[in-house]
């Protein structure tokens, strides 16, 4: 068996469906995944995050959806004016989620309200075989 780590990496300050894609090299499993993710913000009440899936457009603000495999979502709440960043890590381990040879994953960038720069990276975790 061989463990391999694919990354997404994605910047933007507005929705952006598939701002990066990876290709599946070989069937396997996603064992854990580690998301690594920062928000700037200016405005009071800004939400917003990113999502991994197996679908080209994100389907965060979506009920029963065909595809995500996790996503990621922070909120401003400040009182104060400017600029003002956040960082969140995650990481989920102890999943199986089954992925073929060929299989496409979306990086998806999803500004709920307001306008925030956000940075999404993204490792998954796949034991071959």
């Amino acid at each position: 068996m061989r463990y391999r780590i694919y990354k997404l990496y994605g910047t933007n300050n507005t929705t952006a469906n598939a701002q990066a894609q990876l290709t599946i090299q070989a069937r396997g499993t996603i064992v854990a995944l580690q998301c690594d993710q920062s928000l700037v913000s200016q405005a009071d009440g800004d939400r917003a995050g990113s999502e991994i899936s197996f679908a080209a457009v994100n389907q965060v603000q979506v009920n029963d959806p065909v595809g995500p495999i996790s996503s990621q979502i922070q909120s401003y709440e400040f009182t104060t004016s400017g600029a003002s960043k956040t960082s969140e890590q995650m990481v989920a381990s102890g999943i199986a989620v089954p992925v073929n040879a060929g299989d496409r994953i979306y990086l998806h960038i999803v500004c709920i309200t307001g306008t925030p720069n956000v940075l999404a990276l993204w490792y998954l975790h796949v034991v071959e075989g």
